[in-house]
């Protein structure tokens, strides 16, 4: 939605231009300036033009100089490192400190890696998050004003000072709120709703001529690199090459006969051992659960692990539900324990650096040849390109960490009444307060079920665990839960069955 809001704002095609009033209406322009989500990274990738990073930093301050710290825009210092900012605007959205809506840099004011557009989470676009009064986006056609050379309107001083454009009037000071005009000093009406005022955003609707070719000086003269590169960064993006979960699940059991190659293993820490898809051990104490081959990260003694491998890309869908399945194990050692630890991730590329969110699975303790399922779940709240890795991470001198019989499932569209032939499953009341009940009523013998209760993250909130049921009542108590979406997980040795429930109190 932000820029929708930047495409409409500065082609002067917004739905409050009629606004303007008329006193400034034959100079209010159109910049012939447009903006698209890139569609080609750095690298020569399809992109969204979105890259999602977590962090630990709960709030990204301003710098203190005009070259000082600039948190936001370092990989290093819990942010995120720019885009070569001669060919992409980077805009980074975060929590900012201090109350502070944006920022930005003026043309060659700052070393590259500091270059473009910092916005609060909290004003940018005009949905979800946008706080009134600035929820129409307007922050960021302000600062990328600022970006493309202007300043502010009233020029940063009484009636003395001027922005050095012509036809905006000069004012004492800016305007805040939405006054009513007209509004004067130093002598003339007051351009109060120009979007380099501090007006609320409702009240903000229009560049003048002069602003506008200040703008598209600065493009020409100093960032003409995004001129240039539009042609191939902009656009439609190209076919996605990713995974498509809809018609079957993506599988992976390490066998000769299938393709790895659009599988990818990482040695974060560059040493002389890493993730490598092996036979069983001639010692008998690692080896795969099925097949001939499995996925090993064998022991180095001098070096703690710190290598994934990930999976191709992968669409997931917004409204669908996935689990990511897998089976683990150690190497059965006799002699001493070398623990291993495993996090799996997901990430917008196959990269570490690019991680979208984390499950830590902790010290394996169970050893080959008795491997463990595990099974994930994820429910996107946006369409999103991902792949899925697995991070050894274990301590110098761990053993064996073994990884097979990989599935990543779409089910959304599994069968929400047949749990097997003629079973029934019923949950209610739905939506619930405070607790869910799960009646099962099946002429046969359900074997090794498990009934989980699951957020839209993924966590698991509740688990029960059944050797077999026929005709049976489970509750669950949702008293603590928070009101939103979850969902019911059963899985048994036939099937696995997937249902919305919703909390409301």
């Amino acid at each position: 939605s932000q820029v929708d809001v930047l495409n409409a704002d500065f082609r002067r095609t917004n739905a409050d231009a009629s606004n303007t009033p008329s006193d400034f209406s034959g100079i209010a322009a159109d910049s012939e300036i447009e903006f698209c989500l890139a569609s080609i990274d750095p690298n020569g990738n399809p992109t969204t033009g979105i890259t999602r990073t977590p962090t630990s930093i709960t709030g990204f301050s301003t710098p203190s100089t005009i070259n000082g710290a600039d948190p936001i825009k370092s990989t290093a210092a819990g942010g995120k490192d720019a885009w070569n900012t001669s060919s992409y605007l980077n805009i980074w959205i975060c929590n900012i400190t201090g109350n502070v809506l944006g920022y930005a840099t003026f043309p060659n004011s700052v070393s590259a890696s500091k270059d473009g557009v910092v916005l609060s989470y909290k004003y940018t676009g005009d949905l979800g998050s946008a706080i009134f009064p600035f929820n129409k986006g307007r922050t960021a056609t302000h600062e990328v004003g600022h970006y493309l050379g202007l300043y502010h309107i009233w020029g940063d001083g009484a009636c003395g000072a001027d922005d050095d454009i012509s036809d905006t009037p000069v004012s004492e000071a800016s305007y805040n709120n939405c006054p009513d005009h007209p509004q004067t000093s130093c002598g003339t009406t007051d351009m109060f709703m120009n979007y380099m005022d501090y007006v609320d955003d409702r009240c903000m609707n229009a560049f003048t001529v002069g602003q506008a070719n200040v703008m598209r000086s600065a493009l020409t003269n100093f960032r003409s690199g995004l001129l240039s590169s539009a042609n191939t960064v902009c656009g439609t993006p190209p076919v996605s090459q990713c995974e498509d979960l809809t018609s079957a699940p993506l599988t992976m059991g390490f066998e000769s006969s299938e393709d790895f190659s659009p599988w990818s293993i990482v040695n974060v820490n560059g040493d002389s051992r890493s993730w490598q898809i092996l036979n069983a051990g001639s010692s008998g104490e690692w080896g795969p659960r099925t097949g001939d081959r499995f996925m090993g990260y064998l022991w180095i003694a001098s070096n703690g692990a710190n290598d994934w491998f990930f999976s191709p890309c992968i669409n997931f869908l917004e409204g669908h539900q996935y689990e990511i399945r897998f089976w683990y194990a150690n190497a059965a050692d006799a002699d001493a324990n070398f623990p291993e630890k495993l996090k799996v991730g997901l990430a917008t590329s196959q990269s570490e650096t690019d991680i979208f969110a984390e499950e830590d699975l902790g010290i394996i303790d169970h050893a080959y040849p008795n491997y463990e399922e595990a099974i994930l779940y994820f429910a996107p709240s946006a369409d999103l390109e991902l792949s899925v890795g697995w991070k050894c991470y274990s301590d110098a001198d761990q053993y064996v960490l073994q990884i097979d019989d990989i599935s990543i499932i779409d089910v959304t569209n599994v069968a929400t009444e047949d749990i097997v032939s003629n079973a029934l499953l019923n949950v209610y009341p739905n939506p619930a307060s405070t607790q869910i009940s799960l009646a099962i009523d099946s002429p046969k013998a359900i074997k090794n079920a498990t009934i989980r209760i699951i957020d839209l993250a993924g966590r698991v909130l509740e688990e029960k665990r059944v050797n077999q049921i026929g005709n049976d009542l489970f509750h669950f108590d949702v008293s603590n839960y928070a009101d939103g979406v979850y969902f019911l997980n059963f899985t048994s040795e036939e099937t696995t069955t997937t249902k919305k429930i919703v909390i409301s109190k």
